[in-house]
């Protein structure tokens, strides 16, 4: 008992040091050793292996919200069976067995620099009898090791804001796709600052970014955003903001959430912390949008 109590508090103290690093990082460009930090046991999810904010128009619960996200996504890509998809930062691949199972494209291929969740990822497509349709690669969405003009879709769901940078991955998106193929991203935006800010403000915003491990790079509002897309090359670029569909109803949830018992025995303290801290800038008027993009290899 007493061994057990000790690795508990040594897993405990790892963490915490863990999220210090990530939160006075000034770079805010560890998205990797965020993941590995949360592993499968401080996510919100109860029956998925989701790790995103979700799209609650129609939905009650988070796992559904989750899933209503990844459809909406697909969607906005016109994905079809057809269809070779590259997914750019894949999580658990939560995403691609349903894509896989929804919507039937010919291929997924998925990349994510995070070894942990590359590793589950596969244990998870092989045990679903879906290795021959989905392939998990360690690589970088800003580097890809995938040929030119080879993939009809590339899709990033609630990824693109870690990359660094992210006009970088728009070309690289731009490269890979075959012409008139698309690109569809469910992001986060962390917005620019309409004017200087005072001490507390500006304190709250590094730590907004850092938790969500956002670089200063990717600080954009929707029409920078949309003219990264341009400067790459992709034209009929449309992009709709849903923070009344995502932002609002998630802090709702992660605040009633954390406030119950139930994530004390399963998420440790310091991860509430960060989860708290996350929340804080998804209200209205406040430091984020959420926003629905797709575009076109010309």
């Amino acid at each position: 008992m007493i061994k057990i109590n000790i690795s508990s508090g040594l897993e405990e103290l790892r963490n915490w040091i863990g999220l210090i690093f990530l939160l006075f990082n000034r770079h805010h460009s560890n998205a990797a050793g965020l993941y590995e930090l949360m592993s499968t046991k401080n996510i919100l999810s109860e029956k998925t292996l989701f790790i995103n904010m979700g799209y609650w128009e129609n939905a009650c619960e988070y796992d559904e919200a989750c899933y209503a996200l990844a459809r909406i996504l697909a969607d906005a890509a016109e994905m079809s069976k057809d269809d070779a998809v590259l997914d750019a930062g894949f999580g658990f691949a939560e995403q691609d067995l349903f894509w896989a199972r929804t919507f039937r494209p010919a291929s997924i291929v998925g990349l994510n620099v995070t070894k942990l969740q590359v590793e589950i990822a596969i244990r998870r497509v092989r045990d679903a009898g879906l290795a021959g349709r989905i392939q998990l690669i360690t690589g970088s969405a800003t580097d890809m090791p995938i040929a030119d003009q080879s993939v009809t879709k590339v899709v990033a769901l609630e990824s693109a804001f870690h990359f660094q940078t992210r006009q970088r991955f728009f070309e690289e998106a731009f490269r890979v796709l075959k012409p008139r193929g698309r690109i569809a991203l469910a992001d986060l935006l962390f917005l620019p600052l309409q004017s200087t800010p005072g001490p507390k403000k500006w304190l709250l915003n590094n730590l907004g970014r850092a938790a969500w491990q956002i670089p200063r790079c990717n600080v954009d509002s929707i029409g920078s955003y949309a003219e990264k897309l341009r400067r790459a090359g992709f034209t009929d670029i449309r992009i709709r903001s849903i923070r009344d569909q995502v932002l609002l109803p998630f802090r709702c949830y992660v605040r009633n959430r954390l406030n119950t018992s139930q994530p004390e025995s399963r998420m440790n303290r310091s991860m509430k912390l960060l989860w708290w801290t996350a929340s804080s800038g998804a209200k209205r008027n406040g430091a984020l949008d959420y926003v629905l993009v797709s575009a076109t290899r010309s």
